[in-house]
């Protein structure tokens, strides 16, 4: 979003920094799709142990996993190339390890849930526990189960209450805060004080980049959430 308030005082706007995410690139020359299904994907390959893709990409790792140095300068053309198989490879196997993670974790919960079930808890889905493993000295944990807040529905408890008792327990609050874009307007309307506001201005903070692998031709508005 423009900073109206920096061009008003004819301040000097940093440029955007660039912009570059893993966003459903195309693996292996398939068609684009999103982390979710290709993660439903993985999910049933496990299931099914037909993991001939993750293997594959393991053994690509194991070769040439770190080979092109790749801190402080340009890149060639095919170390560019290198370094792009290597990527889409580390996603691969991450979806794949990703997924079996949570694969484990689902069987550790359904086992700590029958577990507490059988020891009467009324609502196991609902309530912490762990499975020991004492043979490695760690255990599987459930943790931050349980109910939230009972929800209140506003409309009922209106519906229900006099008028006067409904203004009776509200509380009003009133907040002041300087802003902007109306500083800016001020600034426009009065350039004289364009002096007040350039000596109260520093240059901002740095963006983050975001770091994404697109397909060519693709554009950032193409995001399809991966």
């Amino acid at each position: 979003m423009e900073d109206r308030l920096a061009g008003a005082v004819e301040s000097a706007e940093q440029e955007d920094q660039p912009v570059l995410r893993v966003v459903g690139s195309v693996d292996w020359g398939k068609m684009r799709c999103s982390k979710k299904s290709r993660m439903a994907s993985w999910k049933d390959m496990i299931v099914a142990q037909t993991l001939d893709a993750f293997y594959e990409g393991i053994d690509y790792l194991s070769r040439y996993f770190g080979r092109v140095q790749v801190s402080g300068r340009q890149l060639t053309v095919d170390e560019a190339v290198a370094v792009m198989n290597e990527l889409l490879t580390l996603r691969t196997t991450q979806e794949a390890l990703e997924t079996r993670r949570l694969m484990i974790k689902d069987s550790a919960f359904d086992h700590i849930e029958l577990e507490l079930a059988a020891q009467g808890e009324p609502d196991p889905k609902n309530t912490n526990g762990h499975l020991s493993v004492p043979s490695v000295g760690k255990k599987f944990c459930k943790e931050g189960a349980g109910i939230g807040p009972q929800i209140l529905d506003w409309d009922v408890v209106e519906n229900g209450l006099t008028e006067e008792d409904w203004e009776d327990i509200h509380v009003t609050v009133t907040t002041s805060t300087p802003d902007r874009d109306r500083l800016a307007d001020l600034v426009t309307q009065r350039p004289e004080l364009a002096k007040v506001v350039k000596a109260a201005l520093s240059p901002g903070e740095p963006k983050v980049p975001r770091f994404t692998v697109r397909d060519i031709g693709e554009d950032e508005d193409d995001d399809d959430g991966d």
